[in-house]
């Protein structure tokens, strides 16, 4: 059910724009800075993200694709009993943006609310330690599926600047042993967009 209710948020984010779509245009290019949830941590770690985007038909609907990297920097064994690995990866995504601003002039802040997907690229890295029966891990590559919503808070500082603060949470799709590092998984960043 659950999964259901998550792809009947993208079909009907896309359904509303879809007529749109063929008038997109891109608009805008950022550079942000900011950390994300590690997955063999608890702690957030450093999350450098491109992003570009423009308007889907309307000024109040606008899109982006996005890449964002980041490392969780594991380097020390957590215990002998268990196997430590340290993981890094790419996170490619698309969000849609709505901007309450465009709509109605007399609201307060220039916030966007978004809604999206993104496909996680991840890599393992075996740190140390063994299993209970003394095997240690390897390495590997594994990847994960999210759906995100965010806040985001934009100001224009120049025709052609403009500072960008977001937040957003992933929600995983499914349920593998890496789906479980994207629970209650959070992003923020900051950074400036030149406006084309």
């Amino acid at each position: 059910m659950k999964r259901t209710i998550q792809l009947y948020f993208i079909i009907s984010t896309f359904s509303f724009v879809s007529p749109t779509i063929a008038q997109f245009n891109l608009n805008a290019v950022s550079f942000q800075v900011g950390v994300i949830g590690g997955i063999a941590t608890p702690d957030h770690v450093l999350y450098p993200k491109a992003q570009v985007g423009g308007f889907l038909g309307r000024p109040f609907i606008q899109w982006s694709l996005y890449w964002g990297y980041w490392d969780d920097g594991v380097d020390q064994v957590t215990s002998v009993d268990y196997i430590t690995y340290s993981y890094s990866g790419h996170i490619v995504g698309t969000k849609i943006y709505f901007f309450p601003t465009e709509v109605a002039d007399h609201w307060p802040v220039p916030i966007a609310f978004s809604g999206g997907i993104a496909h996680h690229f991840i890599h393992r890295t075996y740190v140390g330690g063994e299993d209970f029966v003394g095997t240690r891990g390897s390495e590997g590559a594994e990847s994960s599926n999210t759906v995100e919503a965010g806040l985001g808070i934009y100001f224009k500082l120049t025709e052609l600047i403009e500072l960008r603060g977001e937040a957003h949470q992933f929600f995983r799709l499914g349920n593998g042993p890496v789906d479980e590092g994207q629970t209650d998984r959070r992003a923020y960043s900051v950074g400036f967009a030149l406006l084309l």
